[in-house]
């Protein structure tokens, strides 16, 4: 069944391959960075996790989502 109305979003970049499965927590934290940069000195050690992964990335002492983490919640979108 085709879905009307609704038209897929490019995908500027190849979804990531994690290497484990993400925790709820950081599915959260990838959303939550998705609208706006957290200070780095909120950071827990979910977003460090984020950051080894390269799903995030600090900018100016702000995490923010790297072009990998975008691509993965496009994919997150997409399902």
């Amino acid at each position: 069944m085709k879905r009307e109305g609704k038209t897929p979003k490019p995908r500027s970049h190849a979804a990531p391959r994690l290497r484990r499965a993400l925790s709820l927590h950081e599915i959260a934290i990838l959303l939550l960075l998705a609208s706006a940069p957290v200070e780095a000195t909120a950071g827990t050690p979910d977003y460090f996790a984020l950051q080894n992964a390269g799903l995030v990335d600090v900018v100016d002492t702000r995490f923010a989502l790297s072009d990998s983490g975008k691509a993965l919640l496009q994919l997150l979108d997409g399902v």
